[in-house]
């Protein structure tokens, strides 16, 4: 899966409430409607890569 947007449009936080690292005050983050809060950080962030720029530069 590719996240793709603007500045500011929330691509970061995304990724951190999907990395368990923005711990949310309310509600739940998740996956396949599975509850994520009970996985490990580390389990979740090496299932997860940042990249910046676009793939063409990633793939020449």
């Amino acid at each position: 899966m590719g996240i793709i947007g603007t500045s500011g449009s929330g691509k970061s936080s995304l990724i951190k409430a999907l990395s368990n690292s923005s711990h949310c005050y309310t509600g739940t983050v998740k996956l396949n409607n599975v509850d994520i809060t009970p996985i490990s950080e580390d389990d979740i962030q090496n299932c997860l890569a940042y990249h910046s720029g676009n793939i063409l530069e990633k793939i020449t």
